[in-house]
């Protein structure tokens, strides 16, 4: 991607300034903005898939006539999964989504501005001053990942592309999960297409055609827990496993996952660190090639690993999704645990006699219309 591609330094939208260019990937270009009212800067994410699209003049983008399916099928999953985080609340390790919006032919989305570095470089300063990463720092990642995990999987989202790159670790040390750009919705996200990090990806998530994997079963939450885990072996261990499209070329020639367990790996790497033995058993269960091998959810990996981290800091602060209505149109949101107010005795009572009258009300009403309008006619207005 050109510098042609990228907004003009200057650019207004819904009234915020572009000031620069903070990130670009395969599905579109992140800008710090600066909000004309108050001063205060965001995060501004462009759908803008560098293979589908082109911009034919300083801010309209196009589809490649050969790539508008893809681009249109990109464009909807980029604005439906914006709305759909924006409407989570603030959430400790989760990017707040302030809003999405559609303009110059294109969605983009506005969001917190994290002020920080990303855990790959952060990694590397830390390993420059000592021989590993300490195991508090990786509880306190665990933590805000995997409540981060648990929230937008509630919301039917996968993110798809967790690796270091994109957790962003803020300036008083708190792990952020940042881009949304390649997140799918669970139902749909094999008939999307989708970018990823090969190193950190899911054999899921690889071209069918191409590896001749079918998995059973719908992409799930398993694909992020085998990034996320793939990130903890990195960080555990300091290297890589091999990625999981030449471990099953391997085990289908030789029978056997070329995949070395963690603890191995620490030895190789001449790591000096004693991390808790359910840490590391509970990153190669995460880092198993086969979905149906691997931990299934955030939340049974926060489980696995209760006596190595507050399994309660792990669980996002969400209780009630609720349907609210406004304008005559119905928005959803999620209400925190600490906002929803409990019922006194005497309430719980009043409700429970309301509600019982009410059914026996329903009920009389009910047999009213079977007297008076005979049995199918009441059928049907019992079924509209």
């Amino acid at each position: 991607m050109t510098d042609d591609h990228r907004l003009p330094i200057g650019t207004v939208l819904a009234g915020h300034t572009v000031e620069q260019v903070l990130g670009q990937g395969g599905f579109g270009i992140t800008y710090l903005v600066r909000d004309n009212a108050d001063g205060g800067v965001a995060a501004l994410k462009e759908f803008f898939p560098a293979d589908d699209a082109d911009r034919i003049d300083a801010t309209t983008v196009r589809a490649k006539p050969a790539r508008r399916d893809r681009f249109e099928m990109g464009y909807r999953a980029f604005l439906e999964e914006a709305r759909t985080l924006n409407a989570l609340p603030a959430l400790r390790g989760l990017v707040r989504i302030r809003g999405a919006f559609e303009k110059h032919a294109t969605v983009y989305a506005l969001m917190d501005f994290i002020d920080g570095q990303p855990l790959d470089r952060a990694t590397r300063i830390l390993l420059s001053k000592h021989q590993s990463v300490p195991l508090p720092l990786i509880k306190d990642l665990t933590e805000s990942m995997l409540g981060a995990l648990q929230a937008i999987h509630r919301v039917g989202v996968l993110h798809r592309d967790i690796k270091p790159g994109n957790i962003m670790i803020r300036r008083d040390g708190q792990p952020i999960l940042i881009d949304f750009g390649a997140a799918r919705p669970m139902a749909r996200a094999k008939n999307l297409a989708s970018m990823f990090s090969r190193r950190y990806a899911a054999i899921e998530q690889f071209p069918a055609a191409k590896t001749g994997f079918r998995s059973q079963t719908e992409d799930g939450p398993a694909i992020d827990i085998f990034a996320f885990s793939t990130v903890l072996y990195e960080l555990t261990s300091q290297s890589l496993p091999p990625d999981a499209e030449e471990r099953l070329a391997k085990m289908r020639s030789t029978g056997q996952d070329p995949y070395l367990p963690v603890r191995d790996n620490l030895i190789r790497n001449g790591v000096m660190h004693d991390y808790p033995a359910a840490l590391l058993d509970t990153i190669d269960k995460g880092c198993a090639l086969l979905p149906t091998d691997r931990i299934a959810s955030a939340r049974d990996m926060a489980r696995s690993l209760a006596n190595v981290i507050d399994v309660a800091s792990a669980e996002p602060q969400l209780d009630h999704y609720v349907v609210e209505s406004q304008n005559g149109r119905a928005k959803s949101r999620f209400v925190p645990k600490q906002d929803i107010k409990q019922p006194t005795a005497a309430q719980k009572v009043e409700k429970r006699r309301n509600k019982s009258a009410h059914r026996s009300g329903v009920w009389r009403m009910i047999a009213i219309i079977l007297v008076l309008a005979g049995g199918s006619v009441a059928y049907g207005l019992l079924t509209q």
